[in-house]
């Protein structure tokens, strides 16, 4: 019995050293085993944005990582107003720097003395640790992008018009257009960037409003102008008198101008068309003033009237023109022309201290007794158009201008005439004894004579 017992105890003691022995083994082989398999690999409980890299060798962790991003797959939507478009973090510019990311978390648990690895190793299977990826964001590469989308997106504005078909006038309505913010709808992206996850990005499109918002206001001033036939008048006309002038509806539309005030189109008689008419018209409607005449009384210095002075009348086109555009555009049909009364240079109220006459200067004498009847009658009709004319300081008198024409029409009789060196019979035969009568007063006088046409013939 006793010896038994001492055998049981002995086989005890050598189980007990055994099992000791190799639980040393196991804990001096294991850590070591441990250290040789993830000599360079990352260690168990290292994470990158939620992407487990344990057990993996760098080159593995780097291309596991960029797949487990999704970098080159279509994480981000961009919706514009009729349109979406799936686009890869790649193409906008975001790429991982796989040696940054992976750097501090490889050596986690490495590089410091054995008890501090090994409690790292224990807290990263316990714990673990995530790191943030790091990332490269080229900006511009999002710019590029955007912009291109923007010619997809930019929707031009379309102006308001204004057209007239015939004597029809029509008003075009504006479009609103659209263009892409790609500096607002940029940094939208950036910030879904950052997030790495599958995101929605509603791009910034904001409106645009044309130039020109409203053509109807031009339409309706049209309809008023073409509403029907365009009268122009003489607001007091003389006997003998021109006009009416009447525009009908299709020369007043070619006469239409446009032009946009605050982004409205207003429509309006283009006036310098209107004054180019009425420049045309102006001869017709002037009238030359018509001086008195008058005789001078040598005994008391005055001047007595012998034919009243008729004031004269120009139209005024300035005025006239812009009258026109104004009552045309409030629908008036019947116009009245602007004239301007143009007053005589010698009115039959002007004296001799103001005309500067005092006395008689020089005189010229003809006789006609004998004249054969035409040519009496002719010298009878011609002189008295001569009778109390002025002729002002500096001003040239011209002997034809008031004579006017010489015709049977005008009172005329045939007579002799000096033609050449000969006599012959015409109209207004002796008027010229008139003018030579003139001359010598013009001569006797003094002053200059401009242009004289002499006879051969001296006449008595």
């Amino acid at each position: 019995m006793p010896q038994n017992r001492i055998f049981g105890y002995r086989r005890i003691s050598c189980a007990l050293t055994l099992a000791g022995l190799l639980l040393l083994l196991l804990l001096i082989g294991l850590p070591a085993a441990f250290e040789h398999y993830y000599a360079d690999r990352f260690y168990p409980g290292v994470a990158v944005w939620h992407v487990p890299l344990g057990g993996q060798r760098p080159d593995e962790a780097a291309a596991h990582l960029e797949d487990s991003l999704g970098l080159d797959r279509p994480l981000v939507t961009l919706h514009g107003p009729d349109r979406s478009w799936a686009v890869r973090p790649a193409d906008l510019g975001l790429r991982l720097l796989p040696a940054a990311t992976l750097d501090a978390p490889y050596r986690l648990g490495r590089g410091l003395p054995w008890p501090q690895n090994l409690r790292a190793h224990l807290r990263l299977l316990v714990q673990g640790a995530d790191f943030p990826p790091v990332f490269l964001y080229d900006e511009r590469a999002t710019r590029l992008y955007l912009e291109a989308l923007a010619e997809q997106i930019a929707v031009p504005a379309a102006d308001a018009a204004f057209t007239i078909e015939g004597t029809t006038p029509i008003a075009h309505p504006a479009q609103m257009g659209r263009a892409l913010d790609v500096d607002a709808s940029l940094e939208a992206v950036a910030a879904a960037l950052r997030r790495v996850a599958p995101t929605d990005v509603a791009l910034v499109v904001h409106p645009v409003t044309p130039t020109i918002t409203d053509a109807a206001p031009a339409r309706a001033e049209a309809e008023a102008i073409l509403a029907g036939p365009l009268t122009l008048t003489l607001a007091d006309p003389r006997e003998g008198d021109p006009g009416p002038w009447v525009f009908q509806p299709e020369q007043l539309a070619a006469m239409i101008t446009v032009q946009a005030v605050d982004g409205v189109l207003h429509a309006r008689l283009d006036e310098s068309l209107v004054r180019e008419y009425l420049a045309e018209l102006a001869p017709q409607i002037a009238v030359e003033p018509v001086d008195a005449r008058f005789h001078f009384d040598e005994t008391s210095g005055q001047l007595t009237p012998i034919s009243p002075s008729v004031d004269g009348r120009a139209l005024d086109i300035a005025a006239s023109a812009s009258r026109i555009v104004q009552e045309a555009a409030q629908g008036q049909r019947y116009i009245p022309l602007v004239v301007q009364t143009v007053p005589p240079r010698y009115p039959d109220t002007a004296t001799a201290a103001e005309l500067g006459i005092v006395t008689l200067v020089a005189e010229g004498d003809s006789y006609f007794i004998g004249s054969p009847s035409g040519r009496d009658h002719n010298i009878r009709v011609a002189t008295p158009k001569f009778d109390g004319v002025i002729v002002g300081p500096g001003e040239v008198f011209s002997f034809n201008h008031y004579l006017g024409e010489v015709s049977a029409e005008a009172g005329y009789d045939e007579s002799y005439i000096i033609a050449g060196e000969q006599l012959a019979i015409e109209v207004g035969g002796g008027i010229c004894q008139v003018s030579t009568t003139a001359f010598r007063a013009a001569f006797w006088g003094g002053y200059p004579i401009v242009e004289h046409w002499y006879h051969h013939h001296r006449v008595g």
